[in-house]
């Protein structure tokens, strides 16, 4: 008899399957997280961020395990022999973070775009209903979908989609699968669709991280300019903590629904900027240059969240943390680790409740 909830988390590398491991140990989960073969993985460093979690949570455990969410027969080996782990035996909640989410990248590679963050989703789905139909599943879509005209803002759940890249493109797909299995077979499956969100695990090739990067490695000496596109774009954006706790708090509910989740304030390119340099008690007009070649082709203009759905069923909190604090914790955690220093990473769900 199985009482601790097993949950499954793709994306080891990602934001938010960070993010939510974090919480998920918090209340005694037993996590697996898959990876896709990756020469310069390192399983242990990221076994190491959640030492602490383990000290507080001993009930608690973490385990890795190979998926190819683009292998529809990779998918099904990893799935099965989790439920034939004598450990496990089930898989209670699956979480679905692994995707290609470079909204630039996926212009350049299209393609490769649509099976990451596509068709993954029917192989994903596809499995779970042969092989595990009672779990419940959470897919990450984008508010990309919503195509950012600004005269449309603010989007919820029944603004209609306007896809300006494959990127876009591809996770409509994912929601459209979402829809087919979770009418078609009954599985109890949902999406969030997730306006911008970062923490200290965002990847340097998303702007907002870019921007805290280069203001720590500046304040450094490090590096002498940031080069930028566009900065006429107007963002939601959260701290991805908030938003994994209403990703878990979604697959809670009775019955599936989907979700718009956002701040419901959205921020210039520009604002970005001066709370990161602002943090070093630098002008960002000096170091910051503007290269067309940057520029992106259908650029999304302005994306706003209308999380009113989710603060009303889900009892969700999105503003608990400024724009400014937000910006400070990413800076400082860069400037710690430019500093050849350890970070520490704060609870921020204890400290903005």
């Amino acid at each position: 008899m199985h009482t601790t909830k097993v949950s499954l988390i793709t994306g080891a590398t990602s934001m938010d399957g960070r993010s939510i491991t974090h919480l998920l140990l918090s209340k005694g989960y037993k996590v697996i997280l898959s990876y896709r073969r990756n020469a310069h993985l390192n399983l242990n460093h990221i076994n190491d961020l959640f030492t602490d979690d383990f000290k507080k949570n001993p009930e608690s455990s973490l385990d890795f395990i190979l998926m190819e969410i683009t292998d529809p027969t990779s998918v099904k080996l990893a799935i099965r022999s989790i439920l034939e782990n004598p450990k496990y035996g089930q898989i209670d909640e699956f979480y679905n973070f692994a995707a290609q989410s470079n909204v630039g990248i996926s212009f350049q590679n299209p393609v490769y775009t649509m099976q990451a963050s596509g068709m993954s989703m029917f192989n994903i789905l596809e499995a779970i209903k042969e092989l595990t139909p009672k779990t419940k599943v959470f897919q990450a879509c984008t508010s990309e979908m919503f195509g950012g005209d600004p005269n449309r803002c603010p989007f919820d759940e029944n603004s209609l989609f306007e896809t300006r890249s494959p990127y876009a493109v591809a996770k409509r797909v994912s929601y459209d699968w979402v829809t087919y299995f979770r009418q078609t077979y009954g599985l109890f499956v949902c999406a969030a669709f997730c306006f911008n969100h970062s923490n200290i695990y965002r990847n340097p090739d998303f702007y907002i991280q870019k921007v805290c990067l280069a203001a720590s490695r500046i304040s450094l000496g490090k590096q002498q300019e940031l080069k930028l596109g566009n900065l006429q774009f107007s963002r939601d954006e959260s701290y991805s903590d908030f938003c994994v706790e209403a990703f878990w708090k979604m697959l809670q509910l009775d019955k599936p629904e989907d979700f718009v989740i956002g701040r419901g304030e959205a921020f210039t390119g520009e604002e970005f900027l001066i709370e990161a340099f602002r943090y070093f008690n630098l002008d960002w007009t000096k170091f910051v240059k503007i290269d067309k070649s940057l520029l992106r082709d259908n650029e999304v203009v302005k994306l706003l969240a209308n999380p009113s759905k989710a603060i009303n069923k889900l009892g969700w909190k999105p503003n608990r943390m400024s724009l400014t604090e937000h910006i400070a914790l990413m800076c400082e955690w860069d400037y710690s680790i430019e500093s050849n220093n350890k970070p520490i990473r704060k609870d921020v769900l204890s400290l903005y409740k």
